[in-house]
């Protein structure tokens, strides 16, 4: 099988996946830059389901007057999630938005980038899941199910010029970036994890990590 015709089996079967797998939170149903973008800050190094339990409140806070935003109180309001540094990046970042970008979160990739806090990963969750864009997201599980679908190695630290990062952009379907993001993020979280269930992968046939475990066996 070509490595053209391998990509697109992966991304068929992939969104055929996830189409009925995916995992519910509450800023899937949403398109607000401005909620996406709160929920992203805090998902960094935060497991997603205690993210979930405190939405309603980091909403509801990060969303009022920037001129109003009080850091000692939220930092010990949001206590539990840890990083209290992301709490003074979120009021700068509120702050910015209002007074370079008249209150409206960008959707420029690079000026979202220019937002304290915010990275590779973050800008493009937001370009993706808030704007639309075909951007790919590359996380630790993302890098692993790549990797091991397409016999790739990463490296560190990555960069939009690397080799999984090429691979990664070149997958994301240009008519469900959303759907086909979402269902590459839980397939790592929930299936092709450190220790993999091959058995319920939905991409195991274009798979040469798990050909090759099971030629093994």
């Amino acid at each position: 099988m070509t490595q053209d015709k391998l990509k697109k089996l992966f991304v068929e079967k992939l969104v055929e996946w996830g189409t009925t797998h995916v995992r519910e939170f509450p800023w899937r149903n949403t398109d607000s830059p401005l909620a996406i973008l709160i929920s992203e800050m805090f998902l960094q190094k935060t497991p997603a389901e205690r993210v979930a339990g405190r939405y309603s409140d980091l909403i509801r806070e990060f969303t009022a007057d920037s001129r109003t935003l009080d850091e000692d109180s939220l930092v010990r309001q949001f206590s539990d999630l840890g990083l209290k540094k992301r709490v003074k990046w979120l009021i700068q970042l509120r702050q910015i938005v209002d007074k370079q970008f008249n209150g409206i979160v960008p959707d420029r990739f690079e000026e979202l980038l220019s937002l304290p806090g915010v990275g590779l990963y973050t800008a493009s969750a937001v370009s993706c899941f808030a704007f639309n864009e075909p951007v790919p997201l590359v996380d630790v599980n993302v890098i692993r199910v790549l990797s091991r679908t397409f016999s790739v190695s990463p490296t560190k630290p990555l960069r939009i010029e690397s080799e999984i990062y090429k691979l990664a952009a070149s997958l994301v379907p240009e008519d469900k970036p959303r759907l086909y993001n979402y269902s590459l993020l839980d397939l790592g979280a929930l299936i092709c994890r450190k220790k993999p269930d091959c058995p319920r992968c939905p991409v195991r046939f274009v798979c040469h990590y798990s050909e090759d475990h099971y030629r093994s066996q």
